[in-house]
């Protein structure tokens, strides 16, 4: 993997293993080089569990009546 991204074996071992933040140059080499995309490689596109994900963009609350709670 090392060879792919153009990066040193150790700094692999140490993005893996440590809390690093890698620059986007790297991460995008490295996501080239697993075939995939910066923001599957970060996390960012994870489906989440209902209920956990963030709030849309113009959010607002909303009484609800009986049968819809």
């Amino acid at each position: 993997m090392a060879l792919r991204s153009g990066a040193a074996p150790g700094y692999i071992e140490y993005v893996e293993e440590q809390s690093a933040t890698p620059g986007i140059g790297f991460l995008l080499r490295l996501a080239e080089a697993l075939e995939t995309t910066v923001q599957k490689l970060a996390g960012g596109a994870v489906d989440f569990p209902a209920g956990l994900a963030g709030a849309a963009r113009q959010a607002r609350m909303v009484e609800l009546d009986i049968a819809e709670s």
